[in-house]
C-alpha cells in the first residue's frame, strides 16, 4: 500500500498542481491523500431502518494552493462499501470553492472550502445530494506527526429529510473526525524545487449525526503528504 500511495499521490500532485496554477500564480499545491476503511455504529437504528452498522473504504484527498501565506483549498472525497444490516453504502464529495491560510513553514494550515456531496445507503437511507460547508485544520506537531482535525456542515437539497442534527448551523445534517499520522518524513529534490514528503499509518475518530441519529465510528489507514517548499524560502 505505501508504494501505490506515493505513485498515487504524485499524479494528484502534478494534476492539482495544473488546476491551481491554471487559476492563480500560484506554486505547486501542497496535498494530503489519505486511504483508509471506516467503521460507523448508529446508536439508534430505529430512526435508520434498522441500519446499526456501516463499513466504508476510500480515498479523500485535501489540496491548498500555495502562495506566501494563503491560497485557495479544496476537498475530494470518495468511499464506498456496506451496510452490515444490507445495503450499498456510498459518498461522494467535491469541494473546490475553497481559501486556505497556512504558517511560513507550513506547521498549521486552515481550509474552509464549500462543494456538492452525494450518499446514501441502499434499502436505509434515501439518496440525497448535499451542499456541504468543510473547515480543516493540519497540524505538524513533529515531522513524523501529523494531525488533521476536520467539521462539515451539510444541508440537504430537494426533498427535505425532516430529521435536522442539533449541532449543525443551519444544516441539515453534521461530520467531523480527528485523524492522527505517525510516519516518516523526508526532502527530495526536483525540478520545480525543495519538496518534503511525509508518509505514515493513521488512526481516526469519527462522528456524525444524520436522521436525528447519532454516529461514532473508527478509521485506520495510510496517508501521504508532499509539500513544496516556499519560494521565499529558496
Amino acid at each position: 500500500m505505501p508504494s501505490f500511495s506515493h505513485r498515487l499521490c504524485s499524479v494528484l500532485a502534478i494534476a492539482l498542481s495544473c488546476f491551481f496554477s491554471s487559476r492563480s500564480n500560484a506554486q505547486a499545491p501542497s496535498v494530503v491523500i489519505q486511504l483508509d476503511t471506516q467503521y460507523e455504529l448508529s446508536r439508534e437504528p430505529a430512526n435508520t431502518a434498522g441500519l446499526r452498522d456501516v463499513q466504508m473504504a476510500g480515498l479523500s484527498i485535501d489540496a491548498y494552493g500555495m502562495r506566501k501565506n494563503y491560497g485557495l483549498y479544496m476537498f475530494v472525497d470518495a468511499h464506498v462499501g456496506a451496510g452490515l444490516q444490507g445495503g450499498f453504502a456510498y459518498r461522494f464529495a467535491c469541494l473546490p470553492f475553497g481559501v486556505s491560510v497556512y504558517d511560513k513553514h507550513q506547521i498549521v494550515s486552515l481550509g474552509l472550502t464549500y462543494g456538492l456531496q452525494v450518499q446514501g445507503v441502499t434499502y436505509h437511507q434515501d439518496f440525497v445530494v448535499q451542499t456541504p460547508i468543510r473547515a480543516s485544520i493540519h497540524l505538524r506537531v513533529h515531522r513524523r506527526v501529523l494531525i488533521n482535525a476536520w467539521a462539515s456542515n451539510e444541508f440537504t437539497l430537494g426533498v427535505r429529510r425532516g430529521m435536522r442534527s442539533d449541532n449543525a448551523p443551519g444544516g441539515d445534517e453534521l461530520r467531523t473526525g480527528v485523524n492522527l499520522r505517525i510516519g516518516e518524513s523526508r526532502d527530495t529534490d526536483r525540478k520545480r524545487g525543495r519538496v518534503i514528503e511525509g508518509s505514515g499509518y493513521t488512526i481516526g475518530v469519527l462522528y456524525a449525526e444524520r436522521l436525528e441519529t447519532q454516529f461514532w465510528g473508527v478509521s485506520i489507514g495510510y496517508g501521504v503528504d508532499q509539500r513544496p517548499q516556499m519560494q521565499s524560502d529558496n
